[in-house]
C-alpha cells in the first residue's frame, strides 16, 4: 500500500522511452505522482497522461528550480524526487511505505545503481554514483539549490539523515555515444557553474586534469573491473573533464 504522506515529483524532457516504467515504479509509494515536462517533442506527454500521473508542462528553469517548482504543486509536503530515468525497486518501495514521517527535519537517502544499456556498472565514476543519494525530504524544510548542474538539497534545519534499503536503478544512457552527448551538455553547464564561482581554467588543469580523471576512474576506482564499458566510461569522463575546462577557458577569454 502506498504511503499517503508522500508525493513523487519527476522532471523530464523527451523521456518517452523510460517514463512509463518510472511512473509505474512511483505508484508503488504514492498516489500523487507529478511529471514536470519541459518541452518534450517525442510523445512523452501522451505516455504520461495514459498512466494516470499528473502532467505539468512548463519552461525549463534549470534542474534545481524546475524541481522546486514541481514540489510546490505536490499534494503532500513529503517529496520523493526522481529523474526520468530512475526506477524504484520493490525493496525500496517497501521501506518507504513503512515510514511514519513524523519528523519534518529528517531526510532519507538510498543506494543508486547506474546502468549503461542493461549493464550495471559497479566501479569507476559510476561506482561512486552507486553510492547514497538524497531523494526523500519535507518541502517545508528543504529545497534544491539552483546550480546549473549537479544540484543538491539545502536544509533550513539540519535533521537526521536515514538510509533506506533497496535501490534506485538509474538507466543513464542506452549506449556510450548517447552518454557522451549528455556529458557534452553537462560540460557546458559545469563551465558556467565554475565561472560563477570564480574558478579559473589554468593550463595545468586543462592539460593534466583529463589524464588524472581517467587514471583515477579506470585504475584507482577500479573501472577496469567493468571491462569494456569501464574503459569507455572512463574515457568519456576524461573527455568531459577536458571539455569543461576548455569551455571555462573560453568564457574567461
Amino acid at each position: 500500500m502506498a504511503n499517503d504522506k508522500i508525493s513523487v515529483v519527476i522532471i523530464c524532457r523527451d523521456a518517452a522511452v523510460t517514463i512509463e516504467k518510472v511512473i509505474a515504479s512511483s505508484f508503488q509509494i504514492s498516489d500523487d505522482v507529478l511529471v514536470i515536462d519541459s518541452g518534450s517533442i517525442d510523445g512523452t506527454q501522451e505516455k504520461v497522461k495514459a498512466t494516470g500521473a499528473s502532467l505539468v508542462e512548463t519552461v525549463w528553469q534549470g534542474y534545481g528550480a524546475t524541481k522546486n517548482y514541481g514540489n510546490t504543486l505536490a499534494k503532500h509536503n513529503w517529496i520523493f524526487s526522481l529523474d526520468a530515468d530512475e526506477y524504484i525497486d520493490a525493496e525500496l518501495a517497501l521501506e518507504v511505505n513503512k515510514l511514519t514521517l513524523e519528523d519534518s527535519t529528517a531526510s532519507y537517502t538510498t543506494r543508486r545503481i547506474n546502468y549503461l544499456g542493461n549493464h550495471a556498472i559497479r566501479f569507476g565514476e559510476w561506482g561512486k554514483g552507486s553510492g547514497l543519494v538524497h531523494r526523500l525530504f519535507n518541502r517545508t524544510n528543504a529545497s534544491w539549490d539552483t546550480s546549473p548542474v549537479h544540484e543538491k538539497l539545502l536544509f533550513n534545519t539540519e535533521g537526521a539523515v536515514h538510509r533506506l534499503g533497496g535501490s534506485l536503478h538509474h538507466y543513464t544512457s542506452p549506449d556510450i555515444e548517447a552518454y557522451q552527448r549528455k556529458l557534452n551538455k553537462y560540460a557546458t553547464l559545469m563551465a558556467e557553474k565554475y565561472r560563477l564561482k570564480g574558478k579559473k581554467a589554468t593550463p595545468f588543469k586543462r592539460l593534466l586534469s583529463p589524464l588524472f580523471n581517467f587514471t583515477q576512474n579506470y585504475v584507482f576506482k577500479g573501472g577496469f573491473l567493468d571491462g569494456k564499458d569501464g574503459w569507455r566510461i572512463a574515457r568519456a569522463h576524461a573527455r568531459y573533464t577536458f571539455l569543461k575546462y576548455q569551455l571555462l577557458h573560453g568564457a574567461k577569454a
